[in-house]
């Protein structure tokens, strides 16, 4: 009788935490918002993006993308529970101050199924970019898009949208990566 009791306990308790606090409602971004928010508990540098469209339908890679025409973009897939990617977040700040200025964008794809637990590890690494949690059929789009099969995975995107490359350096290769980067800054 205790164990049935103590089940259903559990099972309630796990089920209001995984509905949204008002901090998180209040966060939360609506359909009918701009495509881009900022979170008032972070940075100015840290945007959350809203994985739906116009519509009310995921938005494709390309739509995400579609966003930064004229810019090259630095694509993160990761998630907080990844210690490879969390390795290499103090490098992506780096890389990040040292391309201040310069027409680049971050953007990192988690591929957390938590809420929740995405948030707090943006708030946690404080990670300056655009951040998005796309939604099941989104990641199951990338994945299948670009066989991503592990994280940390990083791309380049160019200043026309299209891939440069698919499976770019790491930020602790700052070197190398940010020659590849300019690379790109340099093509019209």
């Amino acid at each position: 009788m205790f164990f049935k009791y103590a089940i259903t306990v559990l099972g309630a308790f796990w089920l209001s935490a995984c509905e949204p606090s008002e901090t998180n409602a209040n966060q939360a971004v609506s359909i009918s918002e701009p495509a881009v928010t900022v979170s008032a508990a972070l940075s100015d540098d840290i945007k959350f993006l809203n994985p739906m469209n116009a519509e009310g339908k995921p938005k494709s890679f390309d739509e995400l993308i579609s966003e930064f025409k004229g810019k090259v973009v630095y694509v993160d897939f990761w998630a907080s529970w990844c210690g490879p990617c969390r390795q290499q977040f103090p490098y992506s700040k780096e890389l990040h101050q040292q391309l201040n200025g310069k027409d680049v964008v971050f953007l990192y794809i988690s591929f957390d199924d938590s809420e929740n637990a995405w948030r707090k590890a943006v708030e946690k690494f404080a990670m300056p970019g655009y951040h998005i949690l796309p939604t099941d059929e989104q990641k199951q789009a990338f994945y299948n898009r670009f066989q991503v099969s592990g994280i940390p995975r990083y791309m380049l995107i160019d200043k026309t949208g299209k891939v440069a490359d698919d499976n770019a350096k790491r930020p602790s290769s700052k070197e190398g990566l940010i020659k590849d980067i300019e690379k790109l800054l340099a093509k019209s």
